[in-house]
């Protein structure tokens, strides 16, 4: 197995549990919490969960793109 296999199987695995963990923890939300905001500065719970969504789909994106660079410096580097 090369080794960008690896770490691409690796990756998806850490991936799997991370979602796994974080689905469960949403469905023990119960839904009339989702709009809670500990203070105004910080995001409600549903702005919390879109946040992580909009990750793993940014995320998704570059691990699905031909030229995927796992090393690429991150934003704004």
């Amino acid at each position: 197995m090369s080794e960008l296999a690896s770490v691409l199987d690796e990756i998806l695995e850490s991936w799997r549990d991370v979602r796994a963990g974080i689905v469960e923890e949403v469905e023990n939300i119960p839904a009339n919490q989702f709009d809670f905001r500990p203070t105004p500065e910080v995001r409600s719970v549903r702005e919390q969960v879109r946040h992580i969504l909009e990750v793993a789909m940014m995320m998704t994106g570059e691990f699905t793109r031909p030229d995927t660079n796992l090393q690429r410096a991150p934003w704004p580097r």
